[in-house]
């Protein structure tokens, strides 16, 4: 009986053998010289991470197979490189076979996908390397299926990574081989079950400094990620986990139409270069490379050369060399939160924030010396404060209250040691503050330390965070940074006058923390952020009806009202501006940011040294010569209005083609006249009461240079203006 069972098995056992070989075959990684992979068949790589076979997308509305390669353990499968894009095998009888030069097993090679009836649907580059016997085809864990020699361990005569389909894998090259003239480049996926080329494609462009675009048809660019700069390409802004998601205005699209604009054509004579922080670097197409000369070079370079415009370093490494120069115009500029490079714009001398480079570099020795000398003055002051505290510490100790009572502090003076401080002679004994001082582990605490997922947004205090107090309290947290623009000085004027103010329209200071080098404020939490959020939005911008428009302008009058005549303090607030008015859940405006305000006595009008603002809202008189008065936040108030009502930005706008700003169109559509700016009580009458009569307005000040008047003073002028909603200590491009 065994005999005849065996009998019985032996027809079937070369069945048996076919299949054994057959899994094995599809569970192996490498197809062998003269050898094919068929449709149903599978190469799976060494450690189990990719697999190779033909496969029909899900979606597709045809039966076409493609020869691809996914990822084994994603469900859904995820191609990452498809062989045959352009020509589909129609059915199931596809397969991939491995053919040697000459019928043998070394020498040389090439891949063909066949259809079955004979036909070769695609086939893989000619090349002339010769490798080593035998020939074989292997896929890798790291995706990338090669044709070798050695068993295909050797030289390698094909590889996939030289022809991405869509996906660029860890290790695969990318642009232009200049010694074979391959072009390495990305095309997107005619549709989600069609992977023959779509209408996109992402190439280098090796003209000027090699930077990537993703071009649309071939021929029109949609986006440029920037030049290399020796570690990266520059134009990728840095990824952080609390970024937010926003709509690329026209001019950020490559529409220049709505862009920057030169205000003073160049002379090439007294010329000198704005440097721009923190940007992505302009369109490089027709830019002038050299990689083997220092910045020094390149900018005396581009000052004797009238054509340009522009200069920046092409390697960042090492503190910086090479050179880029521009001579067409600048395209494609933008301002990064994080990262970018720093471009050196060619600008009139009439146009410069000072009287040209040399005098710039004088600036910048002065003010480093004077800034050496004033740390060794407070060192002293601070010694001999400390020194007069300590002998008095035992006869008169301080007590905190409930909450900690607090006027002013100086940061060499221990927390434990903060005493009252008069702020004006004829007030000491009345401008005691209670402000609240909060634990830092508290404050760490409420905004789970710091955490990006609970940051709010930056300017040119620090980062601002949300919080949520033991109580339930939801609050914001202002960070004082030590990159920030803002120091010492801002911080207490903030907490001096901010404490001593209480209004509906004002933002509500709940306290203050001090630890260490940490400074921080800690207010009222604003649900709806900051007005310029909506008012330039074209999405939000449409949640804010004409009514509320109203009350929001009718709101900041009262606040401004307040702060110039209705407080113990007539005090100018110097920085108003859209990204200063916060809005709560119901769409009330609170005024914010007292950093740089000024208490003004009786006096109409005062003069400074230190220019702090943001053009565009500041008056001339202010940005040109340093005087302010209630006029200054008058103005700056006029222009919030216009932007409220246009729902553009001051600077920066279009009309017929021509670069203007809101306020001098504003003024071309008004009819000539003569007038004087109004007081804030003045314009609060004019909104509250419909029948009061509204003066004309006189022709609107602008300056680009500003100087000394006759009031000023000796000395070096210092300016710090708000551009881009973030206080700096230079003057930057919107």
């Amino acid at each position: 009986m065994a005999m005849a069972a065996a009998s019985a098995m032996r027809p079937l056992a070369p069945l048996f053998l076919f299949f054994f070989f057959s899994l094995a075959a599809s569970a192996s990684d490498n197809i062998l010289a003269n050898s094919s992979l068929a449709d149903g068949q599978k190469l799976v790589s060494a450690g189990g991470v990719f697999e190779l076979g033909f496969f029909t997308p899900p979606g597709s509305t045809t039966a076409a197979r493609f020869l691809g390669i996914w990822y084994r353990d994603i469900d859904p499968p995820t191609v990452v490189w498809v062989a045959n894009r352009d020509a589909p095998v129609s059915g199931t009888a596809g397969s991939l076979a491995v053919v040697v030069n000459g019928g043998g097993g070394g020498g040389g090679g090439r891949l063909v996908l066949g259809d079955g009836s004979g036909r070769v649907v695609w086939s893989s580059a000619p090349s002339n390397v010769t490798a080593s016997d035998p020939v074989a085809a292997r896929l890798l864990d790291n995706g990338n299926f090669v044709l070798a020699g050695g068993g295909g361990a050797g030289d390698v005569i094909w590889q996939s990574f030289d022809y991405p389909s869509d996906t660029l894998l860890p290790g695969m090259k990318f642009g232009w081989d200049l010694t074979t003239g391959l072009d390495r480049y990305l095309t997107t996926w005619r549709s989600a079950g069609d992977p023959s080329p779509g209408d996109y494609t992402f190439k280098i462009d090796p003209r000027g400094a090699p930077e990537g675009f993703i071009w649309y048809n071939g021929t029109s660019p949609v986006y440029r990620n920037g030049p290399w700069d020796g570690l990266q390409f520059s134009g990728e802004p840095e990824m952080e986990p609390n970024n937010t998601s926003f709509r690329f205005e026209n001019w950020e699209l490559r529409d220049s139409s709505a862009g920057c604009a030169r205000r003073t054509r160049l002379n090439c004579t007294g010329d000198g270069f704005l440097p721009l922080r923190g940007v992505k670097l302009p369109d490089t197409t027709n830019a002038t490379v050299d990689a083997a000369i220092a910045v020094d070079q390149c900018r005396a370079r581009c000052l004797a050369n009238c054509s340009c415009v522009a200069y920046a370093a092409s390697d960042v490494r090492g503190g910086g060399s090479g050179c880029i120069m521009w001579s067409s115009p600048l395209v494609d500029i933008r301002k990064f939160s994080y990262g970018g490079e720093d471009l050196f714009m060619r600008l009139a001398a009439s146009d410069l924030p000072t009287n040209g480079d040399d005098s710039s570099r004088k600036n910048t020795v002065l003010a480093v010396v004077l800034s050496l000398s004033g740390v060794v003055l407070l060192a002293l002051a601070a010694f001999f404060v400390w020194d007069k505290l300590f002998r008095n510490k035992v006869a008169n100790p301080v007590r905190f209250q409930s909450p900690q009572r607090f006027t002013s502090f100086d940061s060499s003076i221990p927390l434990n040691q903060v005493q009252d401080r008069k702020m004006e002679d004829e007030t000491r004994h009345s401008n005691e503050l209670n402000v609240t001082l909060f634990d830092f582990n508290t404050i760490a605490f409420s905004t789970d330390n710091f955490a990006n997922l609970a940051k709010l947004g930056e300017g040119g205090f620090g980062p601002v965070y949300k919080g949520e107090l033991d109580g339930g309290q939801t609050v914001a947290v202002k960070r004082l940074s030590k990159f920030s623009t803002q120091g010492l000085d801002e911080f207490k004027n903030e907490v001096m006058l901010i404490a001593r103010l209480q209004h509906v329209n004002l933002v509500r200071l709940l306290g203050c923390c001090i630890h260490g080098e940490e400074r921080m404020l800690v207010y009222e939490y604003m649900e709806n952020k900051s007005l310029d959020n909506f008012i330039f939005d074209k999405a939000r911008s449409a949640q804010l009806n004409w009514s509320k428009r109203f009350n929001i302008i009718l709101g900041i009058a009262r606040g401004l009202l307040y702060l110039h005549q209705d407080s113990r303090f007539k005090i100018i607030h110097r920085d108003l501006k859209a990204g200063n008015i916060l809005l709560d859940g119901d769409m009330n405006p609170k005024i914010s940011d007292f950093g740089v305000a000024r208490i003004f006595g009786d006096d109409t009008d005062s003069h400074t040294r230190k220019v702090v603002g943001t053009y565009g809202y500041m008056s001339p008189e202010y940005a040109m010569d340093g005087v302010f008065s209630v006029k200054s936040d008058v103005f700056s108030f006029g222009v919030l209005v216009l932007e409220l009502v246009s729902g553009r930005k001051n600077r920066g706008m279009y009309s017929s083609g021509e670069q203007t700003s809101l306020l001098s169109h504003a003024w071309r559509l008004w009819r000539e006249g003569n007038a004087l700016a109004p007081h804030m009580a003045a314009v609060f009458m004019m909104l509250g009461n419909l029948s009061a009569v509204v003066p004309q307005p006189r022709h609107p000040g602008f300056c680009s240079d500003r100087g000394g008047g006759g009031g000023s003073t000796d000395g070096e002028w210092s300016s710090t203006c708000t551009v881009n909603d973030v206080t700096v200590t230079i003057v930057e491009g919107r």
